[in-house]
């Protein structure tokens, strides 16, 4: 009996969703979130890796770990206004300077860069954004 669309595209999800969960257990210590929303035909699967565990995450401020989750979002480099709008959209608020203080800190700590040159904006440090990709 042929499988409909839909079930395809949750069952490629589920194989792609247990192939990175496993290698990113077989990394060092990561405080990992995985969120999976469906409305209707549309899937949105989110995974938040933080570097050094729970402790390390433990560390960080509110914040710090809300900019974290929409740089993950991201397919580009965002700038300061951009995260903080991409947060207020999913009902996120903070003040502009809560926010520049978190992401100077995330600098710092090697979580995300911050280039001054074009593309200018803050992305994620673990790996190139899918806009960054050669063809």
């Amino acid at each position: 009996m042929p499988l409909d669309d839909q079930t395809l595209v949750r069952s490629l999800l589920e194989q792609h969703i247990l192939q990175v969960l496993a290698g990113l257990a077989a990394l060092p210590p990561l405080k990992t979130t995985l969120t999976v929303k469906a409305d209707g035909a549309a899937y949105v699967v989110s995974i938040t890796a933080i570097p050094g565990g729970v402790r390390a995450a433990a560390k960080l401020t509110a914040c710090e770990r809300d900019a974290l989750v929409a740089l993950s979002k991201a397919t580009r480099r965002m700038t300061g206004s951009e995260i903080l709008k991409a947060m207020d959209r999913v009902g996120v608020r903070w003040s502009e300077v809560t926010l520049w203080r978190s992401l100077s800190h995330l600098v710092k700590l090697g979580y995300i860069d911050n280039s001054k040159t074009a593309p200018q904006g803050y992305q994620l440090v673990a790996s190139p954004l899918p806009s960054q990709h050669s063809a």
